[in-house]
């Protein structure tokens, strides 16, 4: 099978899925999706890379992040027009790209989330609360907010960089932890618990926190795989917060590392990807 994996770099997760396919007996080559250009000859869709056609991948592994989601959405909707194998659609990426968007699809859906907050109503606000832009990955565009100074500061500095955000209730049993939930075509392939460093409340490892292995309950796991589902998502890294009132999903990441969960738990992700990938494209 000849295997496209459509990144910006070649990260520790990405190298893990090419050399994992390699090793299987597939031909699987790193492609960078904000240099493709989709094209049309003779009314027949193609992408274009460094002067030659993609036509001939049987399947492609997205893994699109945050900063350039709109150049990896047409890329892969360009796919899509060739009838290319995708372990992620477009819209499934598009939907995660954008969180108060997945917020009211989660809701949608019945996967419980933290409170959104009315900013327009400051006499209802109860502080601390999270705002949170509405493109951001590894914890950045992420705030704690304490009293009202400090929201009007943050408030006005988004403005005047023009970056969308939302309110969320803060979670303040929860702060400084989550659980990571690694789902792969509706089945749980591991968790983590995250832990923040001192004094950060953001868990995300990328900002100095530890992993640990986690029998993740059955009620956390059925949120996980409930969460990609109404996503649109095969491959999904659910982000879970144990608060008094149950699990609450915070996030579902489209295209989410696994060096943590491999390294805490030995499971071998990128090995379940690409079976998944094998087993899709076989049928």
């Amino acid at each position: 099978m000849k295997i496209a994996l459509l990144a910006r770099t070649t990260s520790y997760s990405n190298q893990r899925i090419i050399d994992t396919a390699i090793k299987r007996g597939h031909s699987a080559e790193l492609i960078v999706y904000t240099e493709c250009q989709p094209s049309s000859v003779n009314e027949k869709p193609d992408v274009i890379y460094h002067g030659r056609s993609l036509a001939d991948f049987d399947a492609i592994i997205p893994r699109v992040m945050s900063g350039s989601p709109i150049d990896g959405v047409t890329t892969l909707k360009a796919f899509e027009a060739i009838g290319t194998f995708s372990t992620t659609s477009s819209n499934g990426i598009e939907l995660s790209h954008d969180k108060a968007a997945a917020s009211h699809k989660l809701q949608s859906a019945g996967v419980p989330i933290p409170q959104t907050l009315d900013l327009n109503n400051k006499d209802d606000l109860a502080f601390p609360f999270v705002i949170k832009a509405l493109t951001g990955t590894q914890g950045d565009g992420v705030w704690l907010v304490k009293n009202m100074a400090e929201l009007d500061s943050l408030v006005g500095e988004l403005k005047s960089l023009k970056r969308a955000f939302y309110a969320q209730e803060f979670i303040e049993e929860s702060a400084g932890s989550d659980i990571r939930i690694f789902v792969i075509d509706g089945e749980v392939a591991g968790a983590i618990k995250r832990q923040a460093k001192e004094g950060e409340f953001r868990s995300n490892v990328y900002l100095g926190g530890n992993a640990d292995a986690i029998e993740a309950t059955a009620k956390e796991e059925e949120l996980a795989v409930k969460a990609c589902d109404a996503m649109g998502l095969k491959i999904g890294g659910v982000d879970i917060l144990r608060s008094k009132r149950g699990p609450l999903v915070i996030e579902v990441n489209s295209s989410p590392g696994f060096k943590a969960l491999e390294s805490a738990t030995g499971i071998d992700v990128a090995a379940k990807i690409v079976e998944f990938v094998e087993h899709s494209f076989h049928g």
